[in-house]
């Protein structure tokens, strides 16, 4: 599919600029992968596509507990953007570019 591929992107939320790289592969609607982010690799879970629009959850394990992710964004062509949204705060949006 058309989001196939990796994605170096940068969000901003109060905590500051966090660079991840996101590694997408699907399977008809079926959304799977990993994220690279602040040194753990996290396992996309839930992922779903529609088009060129993806959703999906992670989860990350931290001394203060394990805190869940919803990632909903667009791939257009090399460009990725969208927002991630937590319990820990408002959204935070994020963009990218493709790298592989």
């Amino acid at each position: 599919m058309a989001i196939d591929g990796s994605y170096k992107i940068v969000s901003e939320s109060q905590m500051g600029k966090t660079e991840a790289v996101l590694h997408f592969r699907t399977d008809g609607n079926v959304l799977t992968g990993t994220n690279e982010v602040m040194g753990q690799v996290l396992q996309i879970q839930n992922g779903k596509v529609d088009g060129n629009n993806f959703e999906f959850t992670e989860v990350m394990e931290s001394p203060m507990g394990k805190t869940e992710f919803f990632f909903k964004g667009t791939v257009d062509g090399d460009k990725i953007s969208g927002v991630i949204e937590t319990s820990m705060g408002p959204p935070t949006s994020f963009t990218g570019t493709r790298i592989a």
